[in-house]
């Protein structure tokens, strides 16, 4: 760009500004001289096979070396511009572009009327999958960020009160406190997946995007599964830990269970610090089951029209696919807990991370690539008198 200084320069680059864009007005009417034919066209008439054939592809590239008035080799390719009908008449240019229908090529031997150059089947970059779903669980939890492969939670045991006191002479109560602590341990979640050069390079798909949504879903289950549910090493879940609260409505199956027992499961926690905070957390076909009881009027207890989050008897209520679910519904199992899910401390140690490796002696050998997805994260449930877990009847 030219250096402004005045309202002459400013003048004299509006003048030069309008001249450019009326040549290029100029060039792109030209365009209209153009002869295009693709093999359609010129299949059933008398026109000899070696007229002009111009790709989609070239055309765009004749259209910005219109607009930009450069009309290299890099922007034309093999394509010769042809502006005039003398021009067409005497220039005639065969590209050898074949967008014929035939077999995949496998060599160029039978001219014009080879195999195709268009594929036939074109995949979509993106890949349709299972709906990338949240959590309303995880968000809940106490989020640790950790700096080390262990991690040490101080838990309060005993707490001191304050007592009053009667006159100036009486001696203040001496409060007691004690603590206790938890570990918080980082572990390991890892897969791996192998792709040829090949697959990476002619795939119109996006790999690498696609398993990266799936590893997240896989990630967002498991840090569900094992603060609510897991029953085995890394981690244990609430509804398996020691010292849990529990309440038996009086049916063996959760569908006959009464809208009044989880008021009943709320009380299972004998103390207002307790219910702090706490909300319900159940499996969403046990959700529906609740949603289906009535009244001694045939009213629903919960209106399935009311917009926002679910709420009973006053507190949230989540959901969670894993969780329990009907499958699991028989005598003496756990069909939802309550209580607060801070108490779950969920400490990350490294977050989840992607590599591509592609210098390994498989790339070398077999043309074999490797995608690893890694994460480090720790669960633990710091205070399990705080929850308490609404069972079948045994």
């Amino acid at each position: 760009m030219p250096k402004i200084e005045n309202a002459e320069d400013v003048q004299a680059f509006v003048d030069a500004t309008e001249k450019e864009l009326q040549q290029i007005k100029t060039e792109i009417r030209d365009i209209g001289d153009l002869t295009v034919i693709n093999k359609g066209s010129w299949r059933g008439s008398d026109e000899p096979d070696d007229q002009l054939k111009v790709q989609g592809e070239r055309l765009g590239k004749f259209m910005l070396g219109v607009q930009r008035n450069n009309f290299s080799e890099a922007n034309l390719d093999t394509v010769e511009v042809l502006r005039t009908s003398q021009d067409k008449e005497d220039k005639i240019l065969s590209v050898n572009v074949k967008a014929d229908l035939g077999t995949p090529i496998t060599g160029d031997a039978s001219g014009t009327d080879a195999q195709y150059l268009v594929p036939q089947v074109i995949y979509t970059p993106a890949i349709d999958h299972w709906i990338n779903s949240t959590s309303e669980i995880i968000p809940e939890l106490d989020r640790v960020e950790m700096t080390g492969r262990l991690h040490r939670l101080p838990i309060t045991e005993t707490e001191i009160e304050l007592s009053h006191v009667t006159n100036e002479v009486t001696s203040k109560t001496e409060g007691n406190p004690t603590w206790s602590y938890k570990d918080l341990e980082s572990e390991t979640f890892a897969v791996w997946t192998g792709v040829t050069d090949e697959l990476m390079e002619d795939t119109f798909a996006d790999i690498g995007s696609d398993l990266l949504l799936q590893v997240r879903q896989s990630l967002l289950d498991t840090v569900e599964t094992q603060a609510l549910n897991s029953a085995t090493n890394p981690f244990i879940g609430v509804i398996q830990s020691v010292g849990v609260e529990t309440f038996a409505h009086d049916n063996t199956s959760i569908v006959n269970a009464e809208w009044g027992d989880l008021l009943s499961l709320k009380h299972a926690l004998d103390s207002k610090r307790k219910r702090a905070g706490a909300v319900f957390v159940t499996h969403p076909e046990i959700w529906q089951s609740f949603c289906n009881v009535q009244d001694a009027n045939g009213r629903f207890y919960f209106d399935p029209t009311k917009v926002g989050p679910k709420v009973v008897w006053g507190d949230k209520l989540l959901v969670s696919d894993n969780m329990p679910d009907l499958t699991d519904n028989v005598a003496g199992a756990t069909m939802a807990l309550y209580g607060n899910l801070k108490k779950i401390a969920y400490g990350i140690r490294v977050p989840l991370s992607v590599k591509y490796f592609t210098e390994t002696a498989y790339a070398v050998a077999e043309d074999e690539n490797f995608f690893r997805f890694r994460t480090r994260f720790g669960i633990i449930n710091k205070r399990p008198a705080a929850f308490a877990l609404l069972n079948n009847a045994v």
